[in-house]
């Protein structure tokens, strides 16, 4: 099922009688009224108790009874509904997104996970509007990655993406194998790093190394994840880390770095960290936040085939 628009939702009457609704997988989107848009669930039990909880820009009304309204049939029943309280197109197009990534998850939607998803919607819309070209230029590198890989060699790195900001390392997979991702607009394939990410004693960490050149026909952080998100609407999670990262940036913004995507795939390259110049010891105590740059130009890198085989191997 395709995703809804904002002029889906926009178009739909108000009904005194119900909620307006336009049904998607596993929920429904609603309008309630010209600057009211609801998500919509189906309660597991109508001897759930029913609460509520309100923000200025969002409400929560767990297992409430209610009957939802559209062409074919009026249902009255248990839902929760969290309603959007803003006609802004920004938020709505957001609203949509998660939205609709999160039904279109296969977790089951009762109880926790939806607490846990209104209160990621609070933080989302309470966010103070930031842009820092570096971290979307590392965002750009990180999503690049798991673009390029999926594309041409079919695996999906989604799952094992970092969940949340200043995690020490951007991938965790399975068997202690850690993965950082690092960009650079030089020439020379010098990254900075922490000590942590490149000593470890009890991780296997390979480092996938980004060179970045401008180009007035390359493709844009903006121009990337509209390729991205149909592909892992699934993903509720990655969906959401990305949704909380760009969230009320301007499109302007997003789109005012546009990378050579030839140069981007040509100069991609993966390193073990034990080979990466680096101190040799691990930080002594009461010593913290030691950061350095490495000439990664220096040492051999890892055949992309065999780093594809360190993915999928479960050993």
């Amino acid at each position: 099922m395709e995703p809804i628009s904002v002029l889906d939702l926009r178009n739909l009457n108000i009904n005194d009688n119900g909620i307006n609704i336009i049904k998607i997988n596993n929920g429904f989107f609603g309008k309630k009224s010209e600057k009211e848009y609801c998500y919509i669930l189906k309660s597991r039990s109508k001897d759930e108790q029913y609460f509520c909880q309100s923000t200025k820009l969002l409400d929560l009304d767990y297992n409430i009874q209610c009957k939802l309204v559209n062409d074919q049939e009026e249902i009255m029943d248990f839902f929760h509904v969290i309603t959007l309280k803003s006609n802004e197109i920004e938020n709505i197009e957001a609203f949509i997104r998660i939205s609709y990534s999160f039904s279109e998850d296969k977790k089951e939607k009762y109880g926790d996970e939806v607490l846990k998803y209104f209160s990621y919607l609070i933080n989302l819309f309470s966010k103070v509007v930031r842009s820092d070209q570096t971290e979307l230029q590392g965002l750009f590198g990180e999503l690049y990655f798991i673009w390029h890989f999926y594309k041409n060699y079919q695996i999906n790195l989604t799952t094992y993406y970092q969940s949340k900001d200043n995690m020490k390392f951007d991938f965790s997979l399975p068997n202690s194998k850690r993965i950082e991702v690092k960009t650079t607009l030089n020439s020379n394939r010098i990254h900075h790093f922490r000590h942590e990410q490149l000593i470890s004693y009890k991780q296997d960490i390979k480092v996938v190394s980004i060179l970045l050149r401008e180009s007035d026909r390359g493709i844009s952080l903006s121009n990337l994840i509209d390729l991205m998100v149909p592909e892992f609407i699934s993903n509720s999670s990655f969906i959401q880390y990305i949704e909380k990262k760009i969230y009320r940036l301007p499109k302007n913004v997003l789109d005012k770095h546009m990378f050579d995507i030839e140069y981007l795939s040509d100069n991609l390259r993966v390193f073990d960290a034990e080979n990466i110049p680096k101190m040799d010891s691990k930080t002594p105590n009461g010593v913290t936040k030691v950061e350095y740059d490495s000439d990664l130009s220096l040492i051999a890198d890892v055949s992309i085939n065999s780093f594809c085989d360190w993915i999928v191997d479960d050993k």
